[in-house]
């Protein structure tokens, strides 16, 4: 809480993400605003801020990632060599 002393450093405010193609930080802020995950995105630096803050649990930075990994690893790309199969 603001004005008691810690010895623990102030958490920053945002996470910061270098953005590559294909995936513009554009592109990443909308597939999160559809999971209602409020972030910014500077395409000219191709950067996204993602929230990061002490009320984040867990839970919340997992909810964050898995929205994101399903925008560029989606289940459907997966394909696994079939086990019944010999070499």
């Amino acid at each position: 809480m603001k004005g008691l002393p810690t010895d623990e450093p102030d958490a920053p405010f945002a996470f910061l993400l270098q953005c590559e193609e294909p995936y513009t930080a554009e592109m990443i802020r909308r597939r999160l605003l559809e999971f209602n995950v409020v972030c910014e995105a500077d395409d000219r630096d191709g950067v996204i801020a993602l929230p990061c803050h002490a009320s984040l649990a867990p839970r919340h930075v997992e909810y964050i990632f898995g929205a994101f990994r399903g925008m560029v690893n989606p289940c459907y790309t997966f394909v696994r060599k079939d086990p019944a199969e010999t070499e």
